[in-house]
Order: structure tokens, then C-alpha cells, then sequence
């Protein structure tokens, strides 16, 4: 058994920093206003890989339009893509989190 908890330490702890890797990498694709929903969604991604615009305006506390435009500016920068091909109740996914 405790081999087993350190192999899974060990695990989650290289997925972790995979993350941070990549969170650095989404930033340096788009430069991202300081506390902007843009930028404070980055983090989130790793937690929440598919989002709605509404999902992601509650998870921020901010507004649908606010969110809306962070969705726009991380579709800009390749880090979610759109999933449904709907024009309404659009689906986004981080696909190199999904990965």
C-alpha cells in the first residue's frame, strides 16, 4: 500500500507541474491584462478543461459579457477551441488539457 501512495504522489505531482508548464505557455501566446478574466482563467483550465460562457462568468465572478470576451480573446490565442458548432449554448474545451 505505500508504494502504491507514493507512486501516486509522484504522479500528481509531475501532473502539477505539467500544468504550471503549460499555464506558462498560454501566457506567453497572448499577452493578458493583469487580473482580466482572460488571465485569471488560464487557471482554471486545469480544473474545468470544458466551459460555457455562463460557467465560466460564474467561476470568475464576473459578467456574461466580461466572460464572453475571455472566451473570444483565449479562442484568439488557441486555448479553447469551440465544440458544438452551435451559434447558442456553446461548448469550449482546453484540448491540450484533455489531452
Amino acid at each position: 500500500m505505500t508504494v502504491q501512495m507514493v507512486e501516486k504522489v509522484s504522479e500528481l505531482e509531475a501532473t502539477r507541474s505539467e500544468f504550471v508548464t503549460l499555464i506558462n505557455l498560454w501566457r506567453v501566446r497572448r499577452r493578458f491584462r493583469g487580473g482580466s478574466a482572460s488571465a485569471r482563467a488560464l487557471a482554471l483550465f486545469p480544473h474545468y478543461p470544458v466551459v460555457t460562457i455562463e460557467g465560466l462568468a460564474s467561476l470568475l465572478g464576473v459578467s456574461f459579457r466580461q466572460a464572453s470576451e475571455a472566451v473570444w480573446q483565449l479562442q484568439e490565442a488557441r486555448i479553447l477551441e469551440e465544440r458544438t458548432g452551435y451559434a447558442r449554448n456553446r461548448i469550449y474545451a482546453a484540448p491540450e488539457v484533455l489531452v
